[in-house]
This record gives structure tokens, sequence and C-alpha cells, in this order.
């Protein structure tokens, strides 16, 4: 896992119904100064606004389920489409500077899964089991880790060439989200580090944080039985989209290589053209709560695997 200053190959972060309506939205204009390592630093706004419906109906359901092997299956919430504000504030506790803040729209609704792929699933659909805590009683419902990007990349094709498409909203296949969508479905309309609408205490973010407690599975709070631990998905408080556990647990392989965060409003990005490392998101239960926050972004080998290292599905658009 790596930050951007410790480009590595070790991991590095312990770090209604049937009624439809159209709204129409007066689009907010702002102005976000930001910092970002290779620009000119320039003053940055405290606010970040929350996510704006587009102007678009909505017709598809809030939440799919898919039958998988072995009587498991896998479920997904819908994101709509909307415009948020991505990445932080400087006046946000443990800001990044690759946390550039700057306009996303995201034009199209998707679907992400309400919970980490679990070690149920993931063995169902592979045949195998990689994780370092699969011994455990529990084990089947906790997330699977130790996964590659190629792997989780499997996964998905898995899903598309054994689940009916006729079963699947029109025009959408499975894929790992983008950078862009997972920030996005995390934050679910809020604008600050907790999708629970907290911020971490700057004396709070490398010790004991009440408010991640309530979200997420960090360094100190996920030892049991003498060992800093996964732990079932679930077990934490939603996001208001019904997400689970997109604050720590484990990190979350997403689609984009790693690379700097555009200076300017971007439709649907898809991250750096090419590179070594790709996005996880997330935190985990080995790091200190700052990595957890909505905005931190990890950057990680394609091709290595850790056990704080695992990944959620998504259901996009073509």
């Amino acid at each position: 896992m790596l930050d951007k200053t410790q480009q590595t190959t070790s991991l590095f972060i312990y770090s209604i119904g049937q009624r439809f309506f159209v709204f129409l939205v007066i689009p907010i204009v702002f102005i976000l100064g930001c910092k970002h390592g290779g620009h000119s630093p320039s003053a940055v706004t405290e606010e970040i606004t929350e996510q704006e419906p587009l102007i678009e109906p909505v017709n598809l359901e809030k939440e799919l389920s898919f039958t998988l092997p072995n009587n498991n299956s896998i479920r997904l919430n819908r994101c709509p489409a909307g415009v948020f504000t991505m990445g932080s504030p400087e006046t946000e506790p443990s800001h990044q500077d690759d946390e550039t803040m700057h306009s996303v729209t995201i034009s199209k609704d998707f679907y992400l899964g309400i919970y980490e792929v679990t070690q149920a699933q993931y063995e169902a659909v592979m045949g195998s089991n990689p994780s370092k805590f699969k011994n455990q009683t529990d084990s089947t419902s906790r997330p699977v880790e130790k996964v590659t990007y190629s792997n989780a990349k499997a996964f998905c094709n898995w899903l598309n060439t054994n689940i009916a498409s006729d079963s699947l909203p029109t025009g959408y296949y499975f894929d790992l989200p983008t950078e862009a969508q997972w920030e996005y479905a995390c934050r679910a309309g809020t604008a600050t580090g907790l999708n629970n609408g907290t911020d971490i205490p700057e004396e709070e973010i490398d010790g004991i944080c009440p408010t991640a407690n309530i979200v997420a599975w960090y360094y100190y709070n996920s030892k049991s039985n003498g060992e800093y631990q996964s732990h079932k998905v679930g077990e934490k408080a939603a996001n208001s989209w019904g997400l689970y556990d997109m604050h720590g647990n484990v990190w979350e392989w997403c689609k984009d290589y790693y690379g700097d965060y555009p200076t300017s409003d971007v439709t649907d990005p898809q991250g750096a053209i090419m590179g070594l490392y790709r996005v996880v998101r997330g935190g985990s239960w080995r790091n200190n709560p700052y990595k957890c926050r909505s905005a931190f972004r990890g950057n990680v080998i394609s091709e290595d695997s850790f056990y704080s290292l695992g990944f959620r599905v998504a259901l996009v658009k073509k």
C-alpha cells in the first residue's frame, strides 16, 4: 500500500415505486481553490458542496440481488447520478496534497455492492479463498482479502459471463468502481471526513476515534481475541445509501490507475491513462482513522495483495 510520498511495493497504509418525477436543478456555481502536488497552491474554500441530482428521470430498482453458486448471493444498491465535490479542503484534519478539490459529475446511475465481497462469495465464484482470516468461526461473512487487482477483475468478469444479461438493467455490466464512483458512493451526500456527517478531530487522527467507531473497523478498534484483524461485513453503521464498511475493514480496489487529480470540473473521470499503481480506497483494520476518511487515496501495484486489501463490485452502464 502506498502513499503519494512512499512509492514502494510494501504496505504503508497500516497505512415512488411506480411514479417518477423530473426535478429541475439550478446549478450552483462555485470556485474551488486547492493545494495539489505539482501545481501552485491557491486559497482553498472551506465549504464543500453536497451531491446534486442531475435533471434525469430515474427508472431503476433501488436494490438488486443476484444468485451465486453454493446458495450465495450478491446485493447492490443504486447510486443516483449527480454532482459532488471530490477531494478535501485544507481545513479537513489530515488533508493530503493529492486530495485536490474539484467538481465531478457522475452522469449515469450505477450500483455498488452493499457489502465488500465476502470470502464465501469469492470462493463460490473463484473456487479458492486466498484470505489470511479464513479459519475463523465467522470467516465466510468476512471480506475476502489478499486479492490482486487481476483477481478482483476476474471476479467481475465471471459475473458478466454467468449472470444472465436479461436480469440486468439494460446496458449495464459488472466492474470495479472508478475512484470517482467510489468516493461519490462513500460520501452519499456528505461533505465531511466520514460519511456519518462527522470529521475526525485532529487529536484523534492517529488514535481512538469515537466518531470513526460508528462506521469503521480501524486499528484501534479491530483487535479481537488478542489479534488485530478484519471483521464480518455489515457490523458498523451504513451510510445514507445503505452501503456498509466504506470506511475501514479492508481497502477496496478501484478501476483507475493512480495519478494527480484534475484542477477543473470533470464528468465521469476514469483516472490516469496509465501507470504502475492502482487506486485503493477506504482504509482498513490495520490503519489509523485518518486513512479511512472519504477523501483519502491509497495506491498499490496491480499484482500486489495484502491481508487488508479486498474489493467491492459495481454494476455500471456502458
